[in-house]
Parts: C-alpha cells; structure tokens; sequence
C-alpha cells in the first residue's frame, strides 16, 4: 500500500478527519512493512545458519578425506606402497619381466596338450622349420642339368636363421656347376632373393649339407623356399625328397598348391625373385627336403 500524502495538512492547526486518517493508514502501512522485512531478516538469518552447517559439514568430511589419504595403514603412502609391491613382482610392461614372460611362454604353447611322445627334427638335428620332416624324405630325386627345381614352405614360427641345409643321396660327377638360393616373402608369388649358394663341392660329396647364410628375420607365416640348377655334370646329383609318386595325375594333389616346382631349359644362375604360380613352371609330383637353423 503506498503511503498517503499529507500535502493538505497545516501546522500547528487542527487535524481534519480526512488528514487523520491518512496518518492512520500511513502507520498501518509502516508497520506492515516492518513485520515484513522482519520476516524476510529472520528467513536470511536461518538460511545463513542452514549454509554455516552445511560448510561445516563439508569441512568434517573434507577432514575425514584427509585423515583417509593420510592414514599409515590405507592411504596414499600405502598404495603407493602397494603399487610398487606389484611393480617388482609382475616387472613393468615391455621388459617382459616374471609375469610377462610366463604370459609369453602360455602364449606360445599349445594349450592344453601333452608332451609329444618322439622328438622331432629341431630337438634331433635342430632344424628349426623345413620342407618336410627329415624321415618323410627317403628317396634321392634328380636335379638335372639344365633344369631349376624349387621347393617351398611356410614357416610355422618367427626366427632369425643363419643356415639352409639341404641333403645329397647321390654325389655329382664331372666338371659342373651348383647354384642354389634362398627366398623370403608373404607368398608364393613374391619371393625375393636372399642368399646366394655356388661351389660343386656341395653337390660332390653325400650328407646333410649345413651352408652359412647372412641373418634372416623369419616372422610366422613368411614363405620360404630354395631354388637350384645344375648344369655340366656328367653323373647329375640327387637330392633328398619324399617319393616320387608315379601315380597318373599324382600332381594335381601334391602340387595342389605349387610348394614344388621345376623348368627345363635354364642356364645359371637361378633368378632374383621367384613366383611360384608362374605359368612357365611345372608342379612336381615330390617335395625336395630342406631346412633352415
């Protein structure tokens, strides 16, 4: 309610009934206002006590944080402590510490199989991967002159090797000349060059022939594969193979996928990529033998 004028009232003269009313509802309206900001003072004072407690509060739990964080026994100190218990147990990731050398190891194995009961040929002879295992390869198959035989594999690991063998069951005769590669690659039909072979006294002589090769990086699933050619001898030599399958067709199961192949009419030395699923070739009906250690 607004306060009424009093623009009619004259001093020290009497009071008209209309000015004393004025005065009436002015102090009516005063009072009123009064109890109002009375009212509005007590709600701030209570919401002022209501925020003091809540601060308080905070500050309890703030303080019990800090005593937690602090504490001997469970704060930061002791999980710090923890952390670094755990560190030195398990080693930190990347150098392959206790634990991650065992993940690595269980990783590698085969789970959940036994022991096998004969050795194979890296644990006999230290093959780590080759053509074939040593006894499936029994027979001596021809490498004539003038003809390139290659034969390949895939490697079931990742290794870095140093040395092909392969093996002559009939040594050569005569005045020729040997030359074998090694290839690497992602397939059968990107296989590049990697050590060169040449000497007859590696084809003169029977036996296991062990020959140093520069370092070869081997990741699991890498092709690799041999490539020779003779020429000149007068006994040519045999080389270690799984038998000869005479059988008509024979190889369109052996050399389903062209792992060995053979071309007449070539002249050393053996070329510096291979493809394997070349049209020039023709798939063999044996796998010559030959590992990498």
């Amino acid at each position: 309610m607004a306060i009424q004028p009093m623009a009619d009232a004259k001093p020290r003269e009497p009071a008209s009934s209309a000015e004393y009313n004025k005065v009436t509802a002015n102090i009516r309206d005063l009072d009123e206002r009064l109890r109002d900001a009375d009212d509005r003072l007590r709600d701030a004072d209570d919401r002022l006590t209501e925020a003091t407690d809540t601060n308080a509060r905070q500050d309890a739990v703030i303080s019990d944080i800090s005593v937690a964080t602090n504490h001997p026994d469970h704060g930061n100190a002791a999980l710090d402590r923890r952390v670094t218990t755990v560190e030195t147990n398990q080693g930190e990731r990347g150098s392959h510490g206790t634990v991650y050398a065992e993940i690595e190891a269980l990783k590698a194995a085969p789970g959940g199989q036994d022991p096998p009961t004969v050795a194979d040929d890296t644990t006999l002879y230290g093959d780590i991967i080759s053509s074939r295992a040593r006894t499936d390869c029994p027979h001596g198959e021809t490498w004539s002159n003038g003809y390139m035989s290659a034969s390949a594999t895939i490697s079931p690991k990742a290794f870095t090797a140093t040395e092909v063998r392969f093996a002559i069951g009939t040594a050569a005769e005569g005045p020729g000349t040997f030359d074998l590669k090694v290839y690497t690659g992602p397939d059968l039909s990107s296989l590049a060059e990697h050590a060169h072979i040449t000497g007859s006294t590696h084809v003169t002589t029977v036996g296991v022939k062990r020959v140093a090769i520069p370092e070869l990086a081997i990741s699991a699933g890498d092709v690799v594969a041999i490539c020779a050619i003779v020429l000149g001898w007068t006994t040519v030599p045999k080389a270690a193979s799984t038998l000869a399958i005479s059988a008509a067709g024979s190889q369109a199961w052996i050399g389903e996928v062209p792992y060995s192949v053979y071309q007449g009419g070539r002249d050393r030395p053996p070329p510096a990529t291979l493809d394997l699923h070349a049209g020039h070739w023709t798939r063999a009906n044996q796998v010559f033998w030959f590992a990498l250690a």
